[in-house]
């Protein structure tokens, strides 16, 4: 049991971490970034800096596609 709310702990803060990160980057990387709070269902026009603080408990994941083309 304690294992798995370790997991469950990792897997919160991990996710939590990209979404920070997505909505930081948005100047830089705008489609990369709403490609990547699209998971989190956060809308476009709602990435602001206090995006940063919305919680993301109890929220599903969208359908996970590859950010990037793969390049071979």
């Amino acid at each position: 049991d304690t294992n798995k709310k370790s997991f469950e702990n990792i897997l919160y803060v991990t996710a939590d971490i990209i979404k920070q990160i997505a909505i930081m980057i948005y100047p830089v990387m705008p489609q990369t970034s709403v490609k990547i709070l699209s998971l989190f269902s956060i809308e476009e026009d709602s990435i602001k800096i206090d995006s940063l603080n919305i919680n993301i408990e109890n929220i599903e994941l969208g359908n996970v596609k590859p950010l990037f083309p793969r390049v071979e």
